[in-house]
């Protein structure tokens, strides 16, 4: 697989699929108990906007960077998850003291989580798995393997709560969307499932939200 989430991090598709996890998980925040972050196609977690892979086809220009300058420059607030979402980058920024800095899925999904909730990142790629795991540290499960296969492994939760974030690369559209299938109907018998879908991502909330 050629796939470098490097190259796209940053995108409008990408920005959309973040907003939508940071939502979805202030929902489950909602109810004092934990629940479960499950991340299939992990990717890096952290990137560098201005490294040679993510200027190649300049694609932050028209999702972040958009978002940003759209927040700076309108006399009109942005909607709630938007503004959330920014100051969720602003402030990892700032704990990492790198303004240049991009959270991928887990480390935005990790800087959201509670005390008693728990995130597995799951990276099929090792060149890719090692980032993941010095971006969030001691903080979650990180593990190089299949996705796809891990899921049966993770599901049903403990806190009979979670959040599956599946989101492969789509290089192989037909063949990721088959697995994606599968893994779905491997998945489903064991717990009721309610799928969510955007940008070619699949959101998979376990009930009690």
């Amino acid at each position: 697989m050629k796939y470098r989430h490097a190259f796209h991090a940053g995108n409008f598709a990408d920005v959309h699929k973040h907003v939508t996890l940071l939502a979805l998980l202030r929902a489950l925040e909602r109810k004092d108990t934990g629940f479960l972050l499950l991340d299939t196609h992990a990717g890096r977690g952290l990137y560098d906007l201005a490294d040679a892979d993510a200027r190649k086809g300049n694609e932050a220009a028209g999702g972040i960077a958009r978002l940003e300058a759209a927040q700076s420059g309108s006399a009109q607030p942005l909607a709630t998850e938007l503004t959330d979402y920014l100051a969720s980058i602003q402030q990892i920024r700032s704990e990492r003291r790198d303004r240049r800095c991009y959270p991928g899925s887990p480390l935005l999904g990790l800087h959201a989580l509670r005390p008693q909730d728990r995130a597995v990142f799951i990276e099929t790629q090792p060149t890719e798995h090692a980032a993941p795991r010095a971006a969030v540290g001691k903080r979650a499960t990180v593990e190089c393997a299949d996705g796809f296969q891990r899921l049966a492994n993770w599901l049903p939760p403990r806190e009979r709560r979670a959040l599956v974030l599946i989101d492969p690369p789509y290089e192989a559209t037909a063949a990721d969307f088959r697995e994606v299938e599968r893994a779905l109907g491997e998945t489903q018998p064991r717990a009721a499932i309610e799928v969510l879908r955007d940008c070619g991502a699949l959101k998979v909330l376990l009930p009690e939200v």
